[in-house]
């Protein structure tokens, strides 16, 4: 801390005990002038105080010894004047600034005792406790008991006060820095939910998308032959990939937002626009074309048409999202021909919007068209359980045994975020 203050401008608190001091050691000068030998030590004692209480703030322990010794200097002179009297210098307030200084800005912490103790004993010796009698000046501290008590006061008060301000800043510095923790640690926490959010979405767009062409270049492969057969699997994947591509070019424009906030927002809140519960017997249907036995119940289209008006956007994205993933994991590792049962029920006086996607391989795994991908990598799944999660929904994810090869995929989801579902598995029977 120094006299300037960071914005370039000089304090006024902080020149103020120099520019007292200069105009008390003008009037001192002018003193010695004309006197005496006391007088001429007791003006250059008034002068050195100017630059020990210029750094009191900056030097704090310092200004602070400066002070104590120039004191000392300055009683011892006036002592040695007696029984003259020169009066009592003003200059005797720098001892209650002294102690103040280190107790508030000064290093090590204990400095500011230390220099309280001495000021403390200095008073034993001040010239406040002599008193006139019969034209001398007698020392006579017990007669000036008041005296020497309000000097007590003041220079422990000050101490107090100083210390107190010191332990107000250091809890301040340190609320700042726990502040700037907090920040910095939410704002790599908004970089994890980022890059998760950018590598579910990724993937979640291109690993069915990327599933259906694979299966489809390969029967267009097999039906080469035929002119229909290979039109029909160029047709899918010419509809496959343009859906894709749609999709990826909406979440790169959201990527080129600079604000981190509204690119979660319209990555996470703002679905293309091939995105919605219409789409679902489309997607179903393309899962067909692939090569997937697909039944079971879901609303007609005028039913799904009424809930896409009414279920947020955000909400159609995670079912639309969920069947994909569940019908491309049995694509890709139960093959072709794998029978699925899809169970969507829309909410009807609830709130909540459940799935149930059950797949059961045609063949043994490891056959021909199955588990063309290997193991996979498991992204999918928590893909899944965290977009349905992050909604409030319930996720659960099960794998029948050898003998019984099904995989079964269901979700729950609150068609309104505030309310999320509780525990289905005890009210929906399996």
């Amino acid at each position: 801390m120094s006299a300037v203050s960071k914005t370039g401008r000089v304090r006024l608190e902080d020149v103020l005990p120099a520019v007292a001091a200069t105009a008390v050691a003008v009037g001192y000068l002018w003193i010695a002038v004309d006197g005496d030998h006391h007088a001429i030590l007791a003006a250059l004692c008034t002068v050195f105080f100017i630059p020990a209480l210029v750094f009191w703030r900056a030097k704090p322990l310092a200004s602070a010894v400066a002070v104590t010794l120039l004191l000392a200097l300055w009683t011892a002179n006036w002592v040695w004047a007696l029984p003259s009297n020169s009066g009592v210098t003003p200059l005797l307030l720098c001892a209650p600034l002294a102690v103040y200084s280190v107790s508030r800005y000064g290093q090590p912490r204990w400095a500011g005792a230390v220099i309280l103790l001495v000021m403390l004993l200095g008073t034993a010796v001040s010239p406040l406790l002599w008193r006139l009698e019969d034209g001398e000046l007698v020392y006579d501290p017990g007669a000036t008991l008041d005296w020497l008590a309000l000097q007590w006061l003041m220079l422990v008060m000050v101490f107090f006060v100083g210390r107190s301000r010191r332990d107000a800043a250091a809890q301040a510095r340190e609320l700042e820095r726990a502040r700037v923790r907090i920040a910095e640690d939410a704002q790599v926490a908004a970089r994890e939910k980022e890059r998760g959010l950018i590598a579910r979405e990724i993937h979640d767009v291109l690993a069915h998308s990327l599933t259906l062409i694979n299966v489809q270049a390969g029967a267009g492969q097999v039906a080469g032959h035929t002119a229909g057969g290979a039109d029909a699997a160029l047709a899918s994947i010419r509809d496959v990939s343009s859906s894709a591509l749609t999709e990826v070019r909406s979440i790169v424009r959201a990527l080129r937002e600079t604000d981190l906030s509204a690119q979660t927002a319209q990555v996470d809140q703002t679905p293309p626009p091939s995105v919605g519960l219409r789409q679902v017997p489309a997607l179903l249907q393309r899962f067909r074309d692939a090569g997937l036995v697909v039944d079971g119940v879901w609303p007609d289209g005028q039913a799904l048409d009424n809930a896409e008006d009414t279920v947020p956007r955000i909400t159609q994205l995670a079912v639309q999202r969920v069947l994909a993933e569940s019908l491309g994991n049995a694509l890709r590792h139960q093959g072709t021909g794998t029978h699925v049962t899809v169970r969507l029920e829309l909410p009807v006086g609830t709130n909540r919007i459940e799935t149930v996607v059950q797949s059961r391989a045609a063949q043994a795994q490891g056959s021909a068209g199955g588990d063309r991908n290997g193991g996979g990598s498991g992204l999918g799944i928590v893909s899944m359980r965290e977009r349905v999660t992050s909604l409030g929904g319930l996720f659960d994810h099960s794998v029948g045994s050898e003998d019984t090869p099904t995989v079964t995929v269901s979700t729950v989801l609150p068609v309104d975020p505030a309310q999320p579902c509780g525990d289905y598995r005890e009210e929906t029977p399996r």
